[in-house]
């Protein structure tokens, strides 16, 4: 997943945070159950995964966001 994702995840709610989370868990399960599961796939979908649980953990401890120095400007 590209750092500037990551970066936003700052901006959403908590109710997005959490579908964004039951949308990946959905993904990768559909990918596992249909028996040609994609590793890399189901692999990108974790680390988006553990870049929310990253987004709870801040929040959860107060942390202040951080963004990164690459802006949207790079991504275009």
């Amino acid at each position: 997943m590209s750092d500037w994702i990551k970066s936003q995840l700052h901006s959403l709610t908590n109710d997005q945070l959490d579908a964004l989370v039951k949308d990946v868990e959905r993904r990768i399960g559909s990918h596992v159950a249909g028996g040609q599961e994609d590793k890399h796939y189901v692999a990108k979908q974790r680390s988006i995964l553990d870049a929310v649980q990253g987004e709870w953990e801040r929040r959860k401890n107060g942390g202040p966001f951080l963004p990164s120095l690459g802006g949207i400007d790079e991504q275009i």
